[in-house]
């Protein structure tokens, strides 16, 4: 077996794994608040944006990944938006005329 498995199992009697001491929370629930905010007022602020924002004037620095974890447990996820380009002059003119062609069609036509 397993040293690991031997050590957790004797120490604890059993074979499930114990539970551990977390870490503190470095932010509070306000300044959880204020990076999401931050975040959903300016789309396109990132991370270490938001981080260095967060810090100013703090003694005990948040890092990016706090504020990276924060953001997911928000459900803001990153995601990169893209424009779509619109239609151009000639394929505009294009539909026009075939929506125009189409207009006296019944509805059994269409089916």
């Amino acid at each position: 077996m397993n040293s690991k498995v031997n050590d957790i199992k004797w120490t604890s009697g059993t074979i499930e794994d114990r539970i551990r001491p977390t870490s503190s929370r470095k932010t509070t629930k306000a300044e959880d608040l204020r990076i999401v905010l931050l975040s959903k007022r300016n789309r396109k602020l990132t991370a270490p944006q938001i981080a260095a924002e967060v810090n100013r004037g703090r003694e005990e620095q948040v890092s990016v990944c706090t504020v990276k974890r924060r953001f997911q447990q928000a459900d803001l996820h990153g995601h990169i938006a893209i424009q779509i380009p619109l239609l151009c002059l000639g394929n505009s003119a294009k539909r026009l005329k075939w929506a125009r062609s189409h207009l006296e069609e019944s509805l059994d036509d269409w089916k």
